[in-house]
């Protein structure tokens, strides 16, 4: 709702403060970044590529094939100049207030990208700094990774983000109300209500199951992920995705002091501009299995609803909630 924003505060510190202090610095990043490690999938078989292509035939309708200068301009404009740094320790602002310099360069770099659908390997390197979900805790998982991206990346990723959107825009499915311009938690508890609402007015049952998909974002198979880019049209072309999910590496800085790099072999960043929309489009099929139930989505929390009249509707009911589960 809108008054959440007001009630939420900035998450404190002094839990990390107390981490820091049972644990030296070394120490607390390494017990995170095998946490965070620990959570993504082991190393998934290697994608047939080509057969990906062939499978989109004639039937490509989304298309990356090379950005304009106002392209990057724009995202240099939108790049948010106070956001922490990534690995490349490069802060946004400077790209920012030197766009109209840096905007050239860029975009040949850019557009090499595109053209042999190759994601530099220094560019997979994320900075991952450990957030408190809520008001924290003592442990581990009591934190959430947010991903730090290299500054470059952040602006290719914007520029990316906005031709790719404007091009799946159409095809992503109505219930999902997360990470889409112009939605949000607003609308979509407005949806549930007027499922909701009229029904118990007139002294009906109805039944809401809640799911929240446990880390949804760092377990998507990208062998998978590939194929629903390519199910909603993506040329082959396009597939610089498959190099862009392919090698991942993170760290864990905790209050400067870095752990070992790690593989990150699944899953797709949360703190970048790409991964959301990836994200949504994994799942953009899901309310094809509900069949009995209303389905309402925001990012990875899932609603199903149904108005109960006799038992014949809670078996419906639970007939989606198992096909979800599958």
């Amino acid at each position: 709702m809108c008054t959440w924003g007001n009630v939420k505060t900035k998450p404190s510190t002094c839990i990390l403060d107390t981490l820091y202090h049972v644990f030296p610095n070394e120490e607390c990043a390494k017990e995170f970044a095998q946490f965070f490690h620990s959570v993504y999938k082991v190393e998934p078989a290697q994608l047939d590529v080509s057969a990906i292509s062939a499978a989109v035939g004639g039937n490509a309708r989304v298309h990356l094939v090379r950005l304009e200068p106002d392209d990057v301009h724009r995202a240099l404009a939108r790049l948010p100049p106070k956001i922490s740094v990534g690995p490349d320790g490069l802060p946004p602002f400077i790209l920012k207030d030197c766009r109209h310099v840096l905007k050239e360069p860029l975009l040949h770099v850019f557009n090499v990208c595109l053209a042999t659908a190759t994601f530099p390997e220094r560019w997979k390197l994320t900075r991952v700094v450990p957030v408190p979900k809520g008001s924290g805790g003592l442990e581990t998982g009591d934190y959430r990774p947010v991903a730090l991206l290299n500054s470059p990346v952040k602006v290719f990723e914007s520029a990316i983000h906005h031709s790719l959107y404007g091009q799946v825009r159409a095809r992503l499915c109505d219930a999902q109300h997360g990470f889409r311009p112009g939605r949000g938690t607003t609308g979509n508890l407005l949806h549930l209500m007027t499922q909701v609402v009229p029904a118990l007015d007139a002294g009906r049952q109805v039944d809401v199951a809640f799911f929240d998909f446990r880390k949804a974002f760092d377990t998507v198979d990208n062998n998978i992920l590939l194929a629903k880019l390519a199910g909603i049209g993506c040329t082959p072309h396009t597939l610089l995705f498959a190099s862009y999910l392919r090698d991942k590496r993170q760290y864990v800085d905790c209050a400067g002091c870095h752990s070992d790099q790690y593989w990150t072999r699944s899953g797709v960043s949360q703190g970048s501009n790409l991964g959301p929309l990836q994200f949504i489009i994994m799942i953009n099929d899901l309310p094809e299995v509900v069949c009995e139930s209303t389905c309402l989505l925001f990012a990875d929390d899932l609603k199903l609803v149904r108005e109960i009249g006799d038992i014949s509707d809670h078996a419906k009911l639970q007939h989606d909630i198992d096909k979800v589960i599958k």
